[in-house]
């Protein structure tokens, strides 16, 4: 079966089918070689050129490579935007010059960048190919008509990330990925297959699946030529044909983009799901008279996503509590510009804690981070960046709507075949959202939305006004901190599915038990941050159990999972950072981990709050905090047994405990008393060494890769000294990575994010290696005044 129609207009050449290139797509990386400079009015009278010209005399800037965050270079600054990190964002320039290879045969070229922060001006050759605002979405130019075959080619781009979109840290630069794209003038647009997936029979187990192709085709002749539409199914490796359908149609003769449908059915699929995240891979091959002139490739999974307004969420007709978190995007001393294996250990991180979804707050991912959910069987909640209106709101907002409508329609054409996406949500917390004019703006949103996507539900996050405006026209509803009655907005929406798109907040930080003001410390245990806030514990229980005890209630994403720069609240100065975080800004967990890991997970689990190390504090009591997924739990103190309590479900437990040195431990034992967990937390000594250790070893020698290398004090029995704060000097030797930055989960340490010395704050401090892109290994070493260094080897392959 096929279908079709006219999709869009384009300017290309119309030339006859016979003369088009034989070759398939060429894509070239031009993530490496880039000049940077900031912008300066001595820079921009240089020589009476501006940086756009391709004469302009660029050997005196600094060069770097994608992905870059130029903001997180800077210095902390008091009186700069809190909200933002203390970061100055001043407007610079980038500037790459390359040579386009020969071709005697006519081509089309495009130039791709996957991320921009933000408001960029893009040049080739001097010529302004435009100007592209969004800072989440990918800018696409068709630089054909500037292209000769052999020429030296000048790409430069003008980027002011001053006037935000959000009101966290948003880095600046060319932070995600830059392609060049050569292809026949017959080809495949841009994120121009879609897949529809069905499965056959049952949910759980269905006896085939059905996929609905839809690939949009630009170019055509002045005369009806054939065309081949070549569909298969593979495995990732390609080793596995799974089927197989050809097309064959006349080109439409004097028509630009056109959209080919098919249809194609293959038995016995293996679904997609969280512990089984089975990928297949779509080939899409077009040829003329036989010869293949384009080609793609597209990953999707097989599985069906529902939800139900009585019992959830259902992934391939399981019933699945949505146990999710969300993330900015920026980490420790890289900010925004994370490469993808990073993204993958993110997601890890994640999954080994227990939670099956990430909420992409407040914006679109990088393509990095949905393929590793698409890989790794995390589910997402894909989330658009603003609402389509025309409300002021400071300098967070200089787009139109149609702007703004666009920036929807990009984000669901480039996400729509990740099979890691469940649903879309189209805004946060908009000022508008309980009102007749913000129902009508999202209406044609979500329409919008089911044209593009019609598989996938709708929600948007609202924090207050529940069942006005936005309630009315959604498919499920979203709620931020919701503070009202759960049962009655399910009674009074009976049909509507329930999902708490953001909760919790367990404001605290690594280590520290108990608020400090003046450093801007919030303490990791039992005290009230402020008044109004209950204590983290509390907090944390009293948002995750009625989700946990109520099937109408289809999950949760809580804020946040790691911790971001920016939005320091209740803080400002000196505090450069969140404080939300599960896991701090090196991705070192805090103590509220331990209650999603025991709550989240069904392996048996016991973790103590706080360490045991109290100087001067003999005799002094201590609370103590236990989580665990265990019926009952023993604590003792130095062998002697200080009672066992029961644990309710969802909760935990706690002592009073007269400080001793010496060892607390806990036993989590079965109802008949059986050990199904334990830990314990030993009092520390003096600071005697380093240790160093990564779950990143083996990268690529692509320049790309890095890894997270962390130093821990220990004493000299080998035991982590929790209150530690030497300096740490990192050092590095071979020529396969480099040292880019170090970080140590201080929200407010100021110390230069590139540095490679770095404090250690509650006993731990990270280091970042990137791949350099030559093959090896190299030795990273820890060092610092008076304890005994180690070193550590990572292989770059």
């Amino acid at each position: 079966m096929r279908t079709i129609h006219l999709l869009a207009s384009a300017i290309l050449l119309l030339v006859p089918l016979a003369t088009m290139a034989k070759q398939t797509r060429q894509v070239k990386s031009l993530d490496s070689g880039w000049r940077f400079s900031f912008e300066s009015p001595l820079l921009l009278s240089a020589g009476n050129l501006a940086p756009k010209e391709p004469s302009f005399d660029d050997s005196n800037w600094r060069l770097v490579n994608i992905p870059h965050d130029y903001v997180i270079e800077q210095p902390y600054t008091p009186g700069l935007d809190p909200q933002h990190g203390s970061l100055p964002t001043p407007p610079a320039w980038y500037r790459k010059t390359f040579t386009v290879p020969s071709s005697s045969q006519l081509r089309t070229y495009w130039l791709d960048f996957e991320g921009i922060f933000r408001d960029a001006d893009v040049y080739m050759n001097g010529v302004h190919l435009g100007r592209h605002q969004s800072g989440y979405l990918p800018a696409h130019f068709d630089v054909t008509p500037f292209i000769k075959s052999g020429q030296k080619l000048t790409i430069a781009v003008r980027v002011d990330p001053s006037r935000f979109e959000g009101w966290w840290y948003e880095g600046g630069g060319i932070y995600r990925h830059v392609w060049f794209t050569s292809l026949a003038t017959c080809h495949i647009v841009p994120d121009g297959v879609r897949i529809i997936a069905k499965p056959v029979g049952s949910e759980s187990n269905p006896t085939s699946a059905d996929l609905e192709i839809e690939a949009t085709v630009a170019g055509s002749s002045s005369a009806a030529d054939d065309v081949t539409l070549e569909q298969q199914v593979t495995d990732l490796t390609g080793r596995l044909k799974v089927s197989r359908v050809v097309d064959k149609f006349s080109a439409v003769p004097n028509k630009t983009t056109t959209v080919y449908a098919s249809k194609m059915r293959f038995e016995n699929p293996k679904l997609w799901s969280i512990e089984s995240p089975h990928l297949y891979k779509l080939i899409t091959t077009l040829k003329i008279r036989g010869k293949v002139i384009d080609r793609v490739e597209t990953n999707f999974g097989v599985r069906t996503v529902r939800f139900d307004p009585d019992r959830g969420f259902f992934l391939n007709g399981k019933q699945v509590k949505i146990k999710g978190v969300c993330n900015h995007q920026d980490f420790a001393s890289l900010g925004i510009a994370v490469p993808g294996n990073l993204e993958a250990w993110r997601v890890k991180k994640m999954k080994d804690m227990g939670a099956n979804a990430w909420r992409a707050a407040h914006n679109p991912p990088s393509k990095a981070l949905l393929d590793a959910c698409d890989k790794l069987g995390m589910l997402v909640l894909d989330e658009n960046r603003h609402l389509g209106d025309t409300y002021d709101v400071k300098t967070y907002w200089d787009q139109t709507p149609a702007e703004a409508m666009d920036d929807l329609r990009s984000m669901i054409v480039r996400d729509r075949n990740h099979p890691s996406i469940i649903a879309w949500s189209l805004c946060n917390e908009e000022p508008l959202q309980g009102t007749v004019a913000g129902a009508r703006i999202l209406k044609k949103m979500l329409e919008t939305a089911h044209v593009l996507d019609p598989t996938r539900p709708v929600t948007c996050a609202m924090n207050g006004e529940w069942g006005k405006g936005f309630t009315n026209v959604v498919d499920i509803q979203g709620c931020n901190y919701f503070g009202a009655s759960y049962s009655k907005l399910h009674a009074d929406f009976p049909k509507l599915p329930i999902l708490f798109t953001e909760t919790s907040s367990a404001v605290s930080d690594r280590g520290v038990y108990k608020n400090d003001w003046k450093n801007a410390y919030i303490g990791s245990y039992t005290e009230p941050v402020n008044d109004g806030w209950p204590d983290w514990v509390t907090r944390t229980e009293e948002s995750w159990k009625p989700i946990a005890e109520n099937d109408y209630l289809a999950g949760c994403f809580v804020w946040t999972g790691f911790d971001y720069r920016g939005e320091p609240s209740p803080f400002g100065w000196p505090s450069i950072s969140s404080h939300f975080g599960i896991l701090d800004l090196c991705g070192l967990p805090k103590d509220v981990y331990y209650y999603y890991a025991a709550n989240w997970k069904t392996k048996p689990l016991v973790h103590i709050v706080p360490h045991w190390t109290w100087s001067g504090k003999t005799g002094s009591p201590i609370e103590v905090v236990v989580f665990t997924n265990t019926p009952k739990v023993e604590l003792s103190l130095n062998g002697k047994s200080l009672g066992a309590k029961s644990c309710p479900a969802n909760g935990h437990v706690r002592w009073q405990v007269p400080y001793q040195p010496g060892t607390l431990a806990a036993r989590g034992l079965s109802d008949d008393g059986r050990l199904l967990a334990s830990e314990s937390q030993r009092t520390a000594g003096q600071p005697k060494r380093l240790r160093l250790r990564s779950d990143l070893k083996r990268l690529k020698a692509n320049g790309q890769d890095v890894s997270v290398v962390e130093v821990e004090i220990v004493d000299s029995l080998g035991r982590a000294v929790p209150t530690a704060d030497n300096d740490i000097d990192f050092e590095i030797s071979g020529r396969a990575g480099l040292i880019v930055g170090s970080a140590n989960g201080d929200p407010s340490d100021h110390t230069s994010n590139t540095s490679s010395q770095k404090r250690a704050f509650s006993g731990k401090a990270i280091a970042i290696v990137r791949s350099t892109g030559a093959k090896g290994q190299v030795q990273v070493k820890a060092s610092s005044p008076g304890l005994e260094s180690d070193t550590l080897t990572l292989s770059f392959l």
